[in-house]
């Protein structure tokens, strides 16, 4: 979506992102957001309707493709360069702040996750090329925020204390825009696994991390992944991230996916019994479901 934009806020948003604190390391400062000051149009920042909209609980990252650990984002977090404008939100920043780690170039990934959502963590991934002959050096397309790929089981057995499933994960490229010719599949490198005793909720710092399936985009799978029921009865869970050109992890992960790991429970051919989606199917001698 585009709005045209007025020649004096233009102007304003110039002087107010160009403007670089003592200190800072892109001198003079390098200005990127949504509204490319050239073209007089804004483009957003579109939230899910369950969600929050709240920028300060969101969690932001920014850097020069390949050069994460001297370029990125800092201390400078999201809710200093997500805005807020009367009924919508957009992105506006300066890389002369001196919260900011280094002076990205040539290209500029940004990724937002929003765990408002509860059960789930909702992700908008952006790419932007260098433009310095534009007001913004750096213009981003719309973050359109979408769940964070979630595992589904397709298939599952048990073993001698674990479950063996096959798993499928939904294309995470809906999260993804660009104004250039970037794909999804030249950010997003893989689907990051995590699992834990339960569901441990959307922050990944709680789960353990047990495989990454490479993104080429689509669908992808991983079949044969044996869950560990660690000698136990305690519902096992696996929840998905991303990895974004292989040097950055998000910080939240998706909805649970919940293994039944009480060897006494019926040891059926497929997802019946073994499986659950977080908040879907019941517990005990019940099918799970889809929906």
């Amino acid at each position: 979506m585009k709005k045209k934009i007025l020649g004096s806020l233009m102007a304003l948003a110039v002087v107010a992102v160009f403007a670089s604190p003592a200190g800072a390391n892109c001198s003079p400062g390098k200005a990127f957001g949504t509204f490319d000051f050239d073209d007089g149009v804004y483009y957003y920042v579109n939230f899910a309707t369950d969600s929050a909209a709240d920028p300060a609980q969101l969690v932001g990252a920014l850097w020069e493709p390949g050069n994460r650990v001297t370029s990125n984002e800092g201390t400078y977090t999201a809710d200093n360069w997500v805005r807020q404008g009367s009924g919508y939100f957009y992105v506006t920043g300066n890389l002369g702040d001196s919260r900011v780690n280094g002076c990205p170039a040539v290209r500029m990934v940004a990724v937002l996750t929003d765990p408002t959502p509860g059960d789930r963590t909702d992700v908008a991934i952006g790419s932007a090329d260098e433009t310095p002959a534009k007001g913004n050096f750096f213009n981003y397309d719309n973050f359109n925020f979408v769940p964070m790929p979630s595992p589904r089981a397709v298939a599952s057995s048990r073993g001698a204390g674990n479950v063996v499933v096959d798993l499928e994960f939904n294309d995470p490229g809906a999260a993804f825009a660009s104004r250039f010719a970037t794909v999804p599949a030249d950010v997003i490198d893989a689907i990051v696994l995590y699992q834990a005793t339960g569901d441990a909720g959307r922050d990944a710092a709680a789960w353990v991390e047990v495989a990454r399936i490479p993104y080429a985009g689509g669908v992808s799978s991983l079949n044969g992944f044996t869950v560990d029921c660690g000698g136990g009865t305690a519902d096992q869970a696996l929840a998905a991230g991303l990895s974004l050109t292989e040097e950055y992890t998000t910080v939240h992960v998706s909805s649970a996916l919940l293994i039944e790991c009480d060897p006494t429970l019926a040891d059926p051919d497929s997802k019946f019994d073994l499986i659950r989606e977080r908040g879907k199917g019941e517990k005990r001698g019940k099918p799970f479901r889809d929906n």
